[in-house]
């Protein structure tokens, strides 16, 4: 598993607890497995803390599956 991966289960782990939805399909919506959207967005600002990057407002709507995060978030630090 990678870090990134890794670092975004612990932040909506986190941030959902104690009704942490599972993800089961990296590619579905994580509005559809359990996420409401306030719980998304401040998921999505603990990652944009945790990695120091910025996430721009257009792109936070293809930020829908959990493998759309990953990629936005490797395409930013690497």
């Amino acid at each position: 598993m990678s870090s990134v991966k890794d670092a975004i289960l612990e932040e909506i782990s986190e941030v959902c607890f104690p009704n942490t939805p599972e993800i089961t399909d990296p590619d579905d919506s994580l509005l559809n497995q359990g996420i409401d959207s306030l719980d998304l967005a401040t998921v999505l600002m603990a990652l944009e803390e945790r990695f120091e990057i910025e996430i721009p407002e257009d792109e936070i709507k293809e930020l829908a599956s959990l493998n759309n995060v990953i990629a936005i978030i490797e395409a930013r630090i690497s």
